[in-house]
């Protein structure tokens, strides 16, 4: 990942037993290297996309399902937990979803999936229309 100059940027920290009700704590800013209000730990770079705290999930998860869809040609299939769609995602690409390249807010690249035939991975309704509420913030 790039850090841009004057762009926003997404931070996160994971000093748990030091924040709030234990959660991981994420934030968009342009600030270059921010600290954690919360625990004053200088905060990692990137977006968090590794496992919760289950209370910090069951609060968090706004929409009722996880969607993902593997390349440009697949069938978008519901999870209803967020573990579930990672499992999926590693099951399917043979690699860790911690290895995923995030393109922008709704995919990422990993494995065999690359370029315009990225996976989709994202909350959604029933439908499978994204909401607006993203477990990791608002881009």
């Amino acid at each position: 990942m790039t850090i841009v100059e004057g762009k926003y940027n997404y931070y996160y920290c994971t000093n748990t037993e030091l924040h709030p009700n234990g959660e991981v704590i994420q934030i968009r800013t342009t600030e270059e290297n921010p600290r954690c209000p919360y625990c004053g730990a200088v905060m990692t770079y990137g977006r968090y996309w590794g496992p919760l705290p289950a209370t910090q999930l069951k609060e968090a998860k706004g929409s009722p399902y996880w969607w993902v869809r593997l390349g440009d040609v697949a069938e978008y299939e519901r999870f209803d937990t967020l573990e579930e769609a990672q499992k999926h995602v590693e099951d399917a690409t043979g690699k860790p979803f911690s290895e995923a390249h995030w393109i922008n807010k709704y995919g990422f690249t990993l494995g065999p999936y690359q370029g315009l035939n990225y996976i989709s991975f994202f909350e959604g309704d029933e439908e499978a229309q994204p909401t607006e509420q993203h477990l990791y913030g608002k881009p």
